[in-house]
């Protein structure tokens, strides 16, 4: 379900908060790059499974996504500059995230183009609700305009990859587990809450975005969260969530029937109010 590579080679850490490792890494197929995410602290082990979740779970729902591995840390020197540099020493098991080859560089809000030419290259436009859908129900409120955590495919026609969820079912890493947050605010939460989300989607109809939305809850009801989740913990390395209390969380956080209620009742909402455009 979830290949191990081995890394060869750190390239370069990004400057964001994880300060992932951009790496080269030795596949069955050969050599690829992989984004590296480590824990730092117990609790950010969770925080690497709700990445792994979260790309199976956006799947599911048919979005694109990078594939992942579990990556073991090879025999290789780490960058002197590198900071938590003992995080990531040989033997480790950590997350890691493939480079988007054919994706732009990841985009920012100075690089959208409100316009319905841009809006016409897009391949799924109702794909950009299923985003904000997935991030509402996820908890994930990290895809925001300053931080859309949003790759576009290169070509004629254009695809949406989402990625970075380990902020998802509202910070795991820096939660008790005892309690289901049920707020929920879609002008606030989410992708939906960005300008880019809400101008896009005023080219979309109505009556499709409300047939995305019953497609939504239509899969996610016919979806086996046990079995998926089940699955997924087979495959943890030693050392990762060893009670299950993060996985079991999770399965509670999604099985929410008081925040299922809540996504549908304020996304349908939101359809509503959206400004429609020729």
């Amino acid at each position: 379900m979830i290949k191990t590579v081995q890394s060869i080679q750190f390239k370069r850490q990004k400057e964001t908060y994880n300060r992932p490792v951009e790496t080269i890494c030795r596949t069955e197929n050969g050599l690829d790059i992989y984004f590296v995410k480590y824990n730092r602290t117990t609790s950010e082990i969770d925080g690497l499974i709700a990445e792994i979740v979260c790309h199976f779970l956006a799947k599911r729902l048919h979005l694109e996504t990078p594939e992942v591995a579990y990556v073991e840390i090879g025999n290789h020197p780490v960058p002197e500059d590198f900071q938590y540099s003992d995080h990531i020493s040989q033997g480790k098991i950590v997350f890691g995230s493939k480079k988007v080859h054919n994706a732009k560089n990841e985009l920012t809000q100075l690089e959208f183009v409100f316009s319905k030419h841009e809006f016409n290259r897009l391949e799924y436009p109702e794909h950009l609700l299923r985003i904000g859908l997935f991030d509402l129900w996820t908890g994930n409120n990290d895809r925001t305009a300053q931080n859309y955590n949003l790759f576009i495919t290169r070509g004629k026609t254009q695809k949406l990859v989402v990625f970075d969820h380990f902020e998802a079912f509202n910070k795991i890493a820096e939660h008790s587990f005892e309690n289901i947050n049920t707020e929920i605010d879609v002008y606030s939460d989410g992708f939906l809450s960005t300008v880019y989300a809400y101008e896009m989607l005023g080219w979309v109809s109505k009556e499709n975005l409300m047939k995305e939305l019953d497609d939504f809850f239509s899969t996610i009801e016919n979806l086996d969260l046990n079995e998926l989740l089940q699955s997924i913990r087979e495959t943890y390395p030693p050392g990762w969530d060893d009670d299950f209390k993060a996985i079991d969380y999770i399965n509670r956080f999604l099985s929410s029937e008081k925040r299922l209620e809540e996504i549908r009742t304020q996304v349908a909402d939101y359809i509503n109010y959206l400004h429609l455009k020729p």
